[in-house]
């Protein structure tokens, strides 16, 4: 059976001087479980657990007891999982579409 899967990404914001990125870990099902801010994609990763270091597997481990898949997403990128989380609109008229 295939584990739960978390995404995580990064997104720059576009008030910071510093060009600080937010990082932000979602569950399948939606829900939020980890944001940080830094300056890197590598301080990001490591803070978020994308590398073996555990950063934010305590969180991922509250939601998933039984063991999940963390998934980086690129800068730029987009996985479906996450367009469907951030445009469910979008996602269900497609599903309304006649095939």
């Amino acid at each position: 059976m295939a584990q739960p899967k978390i995404y995580i990404f990064g997104k720059e914001c576009c008030s910071s001087p510093s060009k600080t990125r937010l990082y932000v870990a979602v569950a399948e099902d939606g829900t939020v479980l980890h944001t940080t801010n830094a300056t890197s994609d590598y301080a990001g990763r490591v803070e978020m657990g994308v590398t073996p270091y555990t950063g934010g597997h305590v969180r991922y481990k509250a939601k998933y007891p039984q063991g999940f898949e963390v998934v980086w997403v690129p800068c730029g990128g987009m996985h479906p999982a996450l367009a469907a989380f951030f445009f469910p609109a979008a996602l269900q008229a497609q599903q309304q579409v006649p095939q």
